[in-house]
């Protein structure tokens, strides 16, 4: 049940010896947060560590952390398109869409047929606009999505006729327009 009509029942802190203060999350990703230190510690300008490491944050609801960790990452490596694109996802959920405008239109500017990256800047544009841009990413996301569509399609024939190379040919064309490898 859901417990309507109920009192809640008090909550426990765990106890010190058990996980810490931090909770069981933070406990499980302590080593590979450790490890992420010390590799940054040795390597501070290793772009891949802040990025992961600013994931991570994320992961652990360390808001601010995994921010300072992706806008160092993006200083060394400005063009990194997971990392523009976690960054403009952290700033839209937080209610700043105008800033997650530019770093998802960048990152939407350098990976145009990414569907996660779309729909995350369709999600702002709805939020900012303009209507226009709104309707041209809608447009661009309805093609990767038919796309996405005629690929599996495609991969199926492929299955059910090995030996016939149209389907791979087809395939090909429209990795080729998205700018993807196959």
């Amino acid at each position: 049940g859901c417990g309507w009509g109920r009192a809640p029942r008090p909550r426990r802190a765990a106890a010190p010896g058990r996980w810490g203060a931090r909770g069981p999350r933070r406990a499980r990703r302590a080593p590979e947060m450790a490890a992420l230190d010390e590799r940054l510690r040795a390597h501070p300008d290793d772009a891949d560590a802040l990025f992961q490491r600013g994931w991570l944050r994320l992961r652990l609801s360390l808001g601010r952390e995994a921010v300072a960790d992706l806008e160092r990452g993006l200083r060394l490596r400005p063009d990194d398109t997971e990392a523009l694109h976690l960054r403009g996802r952290l700033d839209l959920e937080a209610g700043r869409a105008e800033a997650a405008k530019a770093f998802l239109g960048r990152a939407a500017q350098l990976q145009p047929y990414d569907r996660e990256v779309l729909y995350t800047v369709l999600r702002c544009l709805r939020a900012v606009g303009p209507a226009e841009e709104e309707r041209r990413c809608e447009e661009r996301l309805k093609q990767v999505e038919a796309d996405l569509g005629r690929v599996r399609q495609l991969i199926k024939e492929v299955l059910a006729r090995a030996d016939d190379p149209e389907p791979r040919r087809q395939i090909g064309e429209i990795y080729l327009r998205n700018g993807q490898e196959e």
